[in-house]
């Protein structure tokens, strides 16, 4: 009987890893593709992951994220947001929830704000996924940012940025295509 089970088990393991290939319709891959490569898109995200420390921890048993958020995931519903590339710029204005280890001062509140060139811009899509990978640096005023992005063709997208004077953070939301009547 164990043998059976063990069986099973290894059989939906191998479907499973073989079923990782990309669902989106050509459509959607040509969409991103386009995007990625004319460097016009912006982001609008849902949700903030902060690495979670104990000072977030305190905040949670305080009582004071709204419904729906806690230390680690913090609803941005609401809360406008974007990232942008348009060409060989960036911009950004991301709130931040987590630890500044060195503060600047003056700054207008604790948010990640940039508007600046790309520096070390890569795109790299995965073959299986048809996902794009996105790196570069950005300046802001007092700080340096890395930003990691991967944009699916289902309009999804995952930021991942590390600051100089602060903890890193991840957001999830929607990828749309930029464009000039936005502005």
């Amino acid at each position: 009987m164990k043998f059976i089970y063990c069986f099973v088990f290894i059989a939906l393991s191998l479907f499973a890893c073989g079923s990782s290939k990309s669902t989106a319709t050509p459509a959607e891959i040509e969409n991103l593709k386009k995007m990625v490569e004319q460097r016009a898109f912006e982001i609008e995200s849902d949700y903030a992951y902060p690495v979670t420390t104990t000072a977030l921890m305190s905040l949670q048993n305080a009582g004071l994220f709204l419904d729906g958020s806690n230390a680690s995931s913090v609803s941005l519903i609401g809360n406008p947001n974007y990232l942008r590339v348009k060409g060989d710029s960036v911009f950004a204005e991301l709130p931040y929830f987590g630890e500044v280890q060195m503060p600047s001062y003056p700054s207008r509140d604790n948010g990640i704000h940039f508007k600046t060139l790309l520096e070390d811009y890569e795109a790299n899509q995965n073959e299986k996924s048809k996902a794009y990978d996105l790196k570069f640096g950005a300046n802001g005023t007092d700080e340096s940012y890395n930003v990691f992005i991967t944009l699916f063709p289902n309009g999804r997208s995952s930021i991942r940025i590390s600051g100089s004077k602060r903890n890193s953070i991840e957001y999830t939301g929607e990828v749309k295509k930029w464009s000039r009547e936005k502005d």
